[in-house]
């Protein structure tokens, strides 16, 4: 998380699944851990006054909305036959993880081209209110999507690099946190996986964060693309064996 600036669930709620934990499992012990280790970030950005509250509000707004989506969604697979949602969930996920890798590549592509910002209040609302909806949805069925694909937007509504960070760190936390309480609700948390990936985040975020200062911004760009694409290949050859060969199905 230190050194690509995302959330880190584009790494480890696919990691976990390919370990052998269950996909709920991995999506709720993963937003879990995230409301602990996007806290420290959202408080101090507060602390400086990096928050546009305008759209931070329809974010919300949209989030609640979702959450309440997400929860009889939730609850009603629970009724149902678990091992095929996991085989859906687990082919959703390998589609966005490459999604956002390929996404990362063409932003580097057109950094040099100046973004048309979205400068009537009106539309900023709706669009924030949609965008918080949609991260939500993805959040608690995948634990990502915060900022890998909430900053893009932000980027387009917003000229404060500062303010974009902020916002996107003190949305992220709301949304996990909801996120969390849901899936705990549910019974899709090990807390000991959590615990494990909060202790482990400690040194990674400090030592990631040091190794930015050496390393250009477009080759980290790269890595986190190509990195992400590369898990997501894997998660849907996962899919794939499990769809063909449900023997080997352990979810």
């Amino acid at each position: 998380m230190g050194l690509t600036g995302i959330g880190g669930a584009a790494y480890v709620t696919p990691i976990f699944i390919l370990l052998g934990v269950p996909p709920l499992v991995a999506v709720g012990s993963n937003v879990t851990f995230l409301v602990v280790a996007k806290s420290w970030g959202a408080f101090l950005h507060i602390r400086k006054k990096n928050i546009d509250y305008l759209i931070f509000k329809f974010l919300v707004l949209g989030n609640i909305l979702s959450v309440g989506i997400a929860y009889l969604t939730l609850t009603y697979i629970a009724t149902l036959n678990n091992k095929f949602f996991n085989k859906i969930l687990v082919f959703f996920l390998g589609f966005l993880l490459i999604g956002i890798g390929f996404q990362y590549l063409l932003n580097i592509l057109r950094r040099k081209k100046a973004n048309k910002r979205c400068d009537k209040i009106q539309l900023k609302k709706l669009s924030s209110f949609l965008m918080g909806a949609l991260i939500s949805f993805l959040i608690n069925f995948t634990s990502i999507g915060g900022g890998s694909i909430l900053m893009p937007y932000l980027m387009k509504v917003m000229d404060n690099p500062r303010i974009m960070v902020g916002t996107s760190l003190l949305f992220g936390f709301i949304t996990v946190v909801l996120a969390s309480l849901l899936h705990i609700g549910l019974g899709n948390v090990n807390l000991q996986v959590s615990l494990l990936l909060i202790l482990g985040s400690l040194p990674g975020i400090y030592i990631g964060t040091m190794l930015t200062t050496n390393i250009q911004r477009n080759i980290l760009l790269i890595f986190i693309a190509t990195s992400v694409i590369i898990i997501g290949i894997i998660m849907l050859g996962q899919a794939f064996s499990l769809y063909f060969y449900p023997i080997h199905n352990n979810f």
